[in-house]
């Protein structure tokens, strides 16, 4: 339950990152995975991946994954393309200024119902820690019901 710590700071999701660069350029978020390479699906979409790998500090395959199942190699060209381009466009630095607030305000969001979720259910205990292997190694776990309300993607197995 919240006792009223500070809390500790979370990672955004990959649909939070859409969400996000999907509503500041005001496209759908279905473009941003889809396989056109039009300026105005490809632009936002490197935003995507630039985003996701500064801000949840995700694999390039797993960015690759997300985007329309690409290779990683699209995900690395994504972020020095960015990166690049920021030396010389203001607007794509205030654009991106953007989506991180946005971001933020969503993982806030998130958060926010985690934790309204576990104060206000005075029936539900987390489970306990289980050891496994290492005794400093802790790992908790969460059914799935929970997962999915508290905003939680689940990847397809390759």
């Amino acid at each position: 339950m919240y006792d009223g710590q500070a809390i500790p700071s979370h990672k955004p999701l990959m649909a939070e990152v859409k969400a996000a660069v999907a509503k500041i350029h005001g496209i759908p978020r279905e473009m941003l995975v889809d396989a056109s390479r039009e300026k105005r699906w490809a632009h936002p979409r490197q935003e995507a991946m630039y985003l996701a790998r500064e801000l949840s500090g995700v694999t390039y395959p797993q960015i690759g994954r997300h985007f329309g199942d690409r290779d990683h190699s699209t995900a690395i060209h994504a972020v020095r393309k960015i990166t690049k381009r920021m030396e010389t466009d203001a607007a794509l630095v205030e654009r991106l200024a953007a989506c991180r607030a946005l971001i933020a305000e969503l993982v806030s969001q998130r958060v926010g119902r985690m934790i309204a979720l576990q104060a206000s259910s005075s029936d539900w205990t987390p489970p306990p820690p289980m050891q496994i292997a290492k005794p400093d190694v802790v790992i908790g776990s969460i059914d799935l019901a929970s997962w999915r309300a508290l905003g939680g993607e689940l990847e397809a197995a390759s």
